[in-house]
């Protein structure tokens, strides 16, 4: 059984947001869609299956304001202990998974994140839950700087429920990748996370449009192998149902 700190450094590294013809990059792609109604659908290599992530509501939530990064991406590490900023409002992606209870399936929520876009076009994170335990994300983390390339880096700094986290995030190259759902043209990312208890790593791949398509994490784990996790995008759907976006 994986210990709450391997959880919780597993949600800090887990992205998960949002064809049979692969999408070509066009300038100024949004590769992490923000949009009310959207739902993506991953299959994992975990026990429990395929993952939900459904983009259901806004809410508003104080934090602290992130540090500010150059245009290509590049940033130093943000003070920690800066006055909190105005409540800002997020979107809340909330992930699920598929549980069989006597007699029926349903859809059981395991964990939320508060994602935003910033006034320089950067992703933030707010506040993530895993279960019913909030897990407070100070000052908010970038996910993903503004306007991705191969080439750029970022730093982030901070802290995590009660530990302290350093992120280097660098996209490495622009690939096409397949997974359930199709071809796509994406963005390669590797982000390095260090915490005081820990290390881990994950390579992300989005795609203009549509989003995180694929991810591979890797967690260190104390006295044994390295924990492993693989995600792959099978289905999405950019907004509401009635939307004729996504497949």
């Amino acid at each position: 059984m994986r210990s709450p700190f391997a959880a919780a450094l597993l949600l800090l590294l887990v992205r998960v947001a949002g064809a049979a013809e692969p999408a070509s990059i066009a300038p100024g792609p949004d590769w992490f869609p923000l949009v009310r109604g959207s739902e993506w659908v991953y299959a994992t290599d975990l026990p429990q299956g395929d993952w939900i992530v459904q983009a259901l509501h806004p809410e508003s939530i104080s934090g602290r304001a992130p540090s500010h990064h150059d245009q290509h991406g590049h940033g130093g590490e943000p003070p920690v202990g800066e006055a909190k900023d105005e409540k800002r409002e997020y979107l809340v992606l909330y992930r699920s998974i598929t549980a069989t209870v006597p007699g029926r399936s349903q859809q059981v929520t395991i964990g939320k994140e508060w994602f935003r876009r910033d006034e320089d076009g950067e992703v933030l994170c707010g506040r993530r839950q895993l279960g019913k335990d909030p897990i407070y994300v100070d000052p908010p983390q970038v996910c993903l700087p503004a306007s991705p390339r191969p080439g750029g880096t970022w730093t982030w700094s901070g802290t995590v429920a009660d530990d302290t986290a350093r992120i280097d995030g660098s996209v490495e190259a622009e690939e096409t990748v397949k997974v359930p759902a199709g071809e796509f043209k994406a963005l390669r990312v590797r982000v390095e996370t260090t915490t005081s208890r820990g290390k881990g790593r994950a390579t992300r791949w989005y795609a203009p449009g549509v989003g995180l398509v694929k991810e591979e994490v890797e967690i260190a784990v104390k006295d044994g192998p390295p924990a492993r996790t693989r995600a792959e995008l099978k289905s999405w759907r950019i907004g509401p149902p009635t939307d004729a976006g996504g497949r």
